[in-house]
């Protein structure tokens, strides 16, 4: 006992430390997480300041182009003043006025520009704040993310329950919609399942009088049996007793009697009727104790009882044949059960409920047997589906397709029952395949 309570202690002890690494191992994969997430938050904020900085570049150079252009712009008017002195003083206002117009426009111009450098700031400070931030909500969120494992995995059984009850729906729906066509298929079936169970029934009524029968012979042959035992022993009784006293007169008959009077004292007085007594040779002892031997011997009373004759249950099964699919090599059975199984596929589809294609289940093995002419002789499923519904739907099928081609001439006289092993698969149409692929 303090074997097992140490044992059970290292085994508890080993499944503690096993989850506290297991623990461990989480925390640390949590802490990558939040590590990678920190470096995308601050590859993103690098990347938003270098886009700003070119924006900055790029409002600089349009800057610095104005001024260019500025510049030319004065240069084209001191060329027209030398030129055309008497109407720049005319112009002279106007062009005041638009040089006053573009400095005032510069200087807005660098306001705007100022005002988006600090709006620049600005966001780099809050991105900033918001990183930490979003630091900090990781943290928390990988602290909820545990609670919202098992809140998922609720939710999960839930939406797979509320599937279910969708697929369900939907099947009833199908086979609703299904119902009128299968209706004449369905009467059929009944009709001919009817049938067939009427046939079945007669066959075992048949198969249970003949088997009251055979009993009754049996008793009778039993009782006969019985009866002459009792015969035989009874007349190796009766040859028994009728030795014991042949024997006993033979031993009587042998012994000498002797005489009431005096021998040789007249002419009558020494013979008397005992001693004229003369027995058959048959009689005598020896003889006659061989002969009631011989007669005991005669009865064979150790010989036992008849054997009895053969059951129906234990006939000859070497008609019978087990076909395990394309590693046959006989070409005419093959033949026929490839005929067989086209005939399953193509009016199958027709005869199996949607809910075969739900994946959460087997694929059924089923082996059937084939009469000479064509009948059904059993149904057997070696390999369940998983689904009560799913292996009824499989004999349904075999029943409703039933009767079927008679057996060839050249394998009607090789095998009176033919079984057929084969799988049955149920996807977007039924397939009937070879046990193994």
């Amino acid at each position: 006992m303090q074997i097992e309570e140490n044992n059970r202690q290292a085994k508890a002890l080993a499944l503690a430390r096993e989850r506290e690494q297991e623990r461990e191992q989480e925390k640390k994969r949590q802490q990558e997480q939040q590590e990678r997430e920190r470096q995308l938050a601050q590859q993103q904020a690098l990347q938003i300041a270098q886009q700003q900085a070119q924006q900055q570049a790029q409002q600089q150079l349009a800057l610095e182009e104005a001024r260019k252009k500025e510049q030319e712009h004065l240069q084209q008017l001191a060329e027209e003043r030398k030129r055309q002195e008497r109407q720049r003083q005319a112009e002279q206002q106007l062009v005041e006025q638009r040089a006053e117009q573009q400095r005032i426009a510069e200087i807005e111009q660098r306001k705007k520009v100022e005002e988006q450098a600090a709006r620049s700031r600005q966001l780099l400070l809050e991105q900033a704040k918001l990183v930490e931030e979003l630091a900090a909500k990781q943290k928390q969120q990988a602290l909820e993310r545990q609670k919202q494992a098992e809140q998922k995995l609720a939710e999960q059984k839930l939406a797979e329950q509320k599937l279910a009850e969708q697929k369900l729906a939907e099947q009833k729906l199908a086979e609703q919609k299904l119902a009128e066509q299968k209706l004449a298929e369905q009467k059929l079936f009944e009709q001919k399942l009817a049938e067939q169970k009427l046939a079945e029934q007669k066959l075992a009524e048949q198969k249970l009088a003949e088997q009251k029968l055979a009993e009754q012979k049996l008793a009778e042959q039993k009782l006969a049996e019985q009866k002459l035992a009792e015969q035989k022993l009874a007349e190796q009784r009766l040859a028994e007793q009728r030795a014991r006293d042949a024997a006993a007169l033979a031993a009587r008959a042998a012994t000498p009697t002797p005489s009431s009077g005096a021998a040789g004292t007249g002419a009558g007085a020494g013979d008397t009727p005992a001693a004229n007594i003369v027995l058959p040779k048959s009689l005598l002892g020896g003889d006659l104790v061989s002969r009631a031997r011989e007669q005991a011997k005669g009865l064979d009373l150790l010989r036992g009882v008849p054997p009895l004759p053969r059951r129906p249950e234990f006939e000859d099964r070497s008609r019978r044949r087990v076909f395990l699919g394309s590693a046959d090599q006989d070409v005419p059975l093959k033949l026929y059960v490839d005929a067989w199984r086209n005939k399953i596929e193509r009016n199958g589809n027709l005869n199996y409920s949607q809910t075969a294609k739900d994946k959460a289940r087997g694929d059924p093995v089923v082996v059937v047997g084939i009469r000479s002419d064509g009948s059904i002789d059993d149904i057997t499923i070696v390999r369940s589906s998983g689904r009560a519904d799913l292996d009824e739907a499989v004999r349904r099928i075999i029943r409703v397709n039933a009767p079927y081609a008679a057996f060839p001439p050249n394998v009607v006289g090789k095998f009176d029952v033919v079984e057929i092993r084969k799988v049955f698969s149920f996807e977007e149409t039924l397939k009937v395949l070879d046990e193994g692929r």
